[in-house]
């Protein structure tokens, strides 16, 4: 899996048990995800980024939003670039690019390629 795919999936997870209220202590998300707990402060980091109050409540022992917060994490193609994308090394390539595009997490991309700040 990409690194790529794979924060996305941290994300998705981590956003999940923040609203169960399960994410417990960092040392204890960075276990259940596999992950280092520097990372996991990284990726709360993004979540804050995109606009999420994340605070850490002692008597729940969990992380969990201070804000009502809805996120959706998607990737897809649309129109005649779901033609151009066949499998195999072209589908690699393809989220390759988008990644290196879009690797920056402060900025999103359009459809013309174009890089463009993300103001939260």
């Amino acid at each position: 899996m990409s690194p790529f795919i794979k924060k996305i999936h941290l994300l998705e997870r981590i956003d999940a048990l923040i609203r169960r209220r399960g994410t417990g202590g960092p040392k204890d998300l960075a276990s259940r995800l596999d992950v280092s707990v520097r990372y996991i402060h990284k990726l709360l980091d993004y979540l804050r980024d995109m606009g999420a109050e994340i605070e850490f409540n002692h008597s729940h022992n969990s992380y969990e939003y201070l804000n009502p917060h809805e996120f959706q994490f998607s990737i897809g193609l649309s129109g005649a670039n779901q033609l151009k994308v066949k499998g195999g090394r072209s589908i690699f390539r393809f989220f390759s690019r988008v990644h290196s595009l879009c690797r920056e997490d402060l900025y999103n991309c359009n459809d013309d390629n174009e890089k463009h700040f993300v103001n939260s």
